[in-house]
């Protein structure tokens, strides 16, 4: 297994409502004691990072003692952190950072929301890792998906097993 730092999106959100995303190390066995990231997303006219939503998970996987930056705007967060003091770095699995993105109620349906992680922009690493000893930790980059569905009203257009009662037009006065 790689060492990993992956996007953990959900599935599906409907328009309008917010995504909640964490980011997390998995399969880390080389002594993690800081790192930096840039994520990105699609879909940046219905699909936007609310900038107070992003937390460090507090005795999360590089414990209490932490050091970070975060610097987020609507193409891409960026997140350095370090632990502090004369701790030994972490091995294993364990969320990061946890954040919001707002959508737009009016997403047409079915709109696909990639993220990602951003390995190198112009052959600069963009995940940068490494233990106690300032030697590189090795993260792979692993993405994630989520689908944007409009909400639906089904409308009964009637009693079909009534001969006598037909669907129809509903005339619905402003008053009313």
């Amino acid at each position: 297994i790689r060492a990993s730092l992956i996007v953990d999106a959900p599935t599906t959100v409907d328009a309008g409502d917010d995504i909640e995303i964490t980011i997390r190390v998995q399969g880390v066995q080389d002594q993690l004691f800081g790192l930096s990231f840039v994520m990105n997303h699609t879909q940046k006219k219905y699909v936007e990072f609310l900038p107070d939503s992003l937390k460090v998970v507090g005795g999360g996987f590089l414990g209490n003692n932490i050091l970070d930056i975060e610097v987020i705007s609507n193409d891409s967060v960026a997140v350095g952190m370090t632990q502090i003091r004369d701790d030994d770095g972490e091995n294993g699995n364990g969320d990061l950072i946890t954040l919001k993105l707002s959508t737009d109620d009016r997403t047409p349906d079915s709109t696909k929301v990639v993220f990602s992680l951003v390995t190198k922009e112009s052959d600069v690493d963009k995940i940068v890792a490494n233990d106690p000893n300032g030697d590189p930790v090795y993260l792979e980059g692993i993405g994630d998906v989520t689908i944007i569905r409009q909400r639906t009203t089904t409308v009964w257009p009637g009693n079909t097993t009534d001969p006598e009662i037909k669907s129809g037009t509903i005339r619905v006065d402003q008053a009313d």
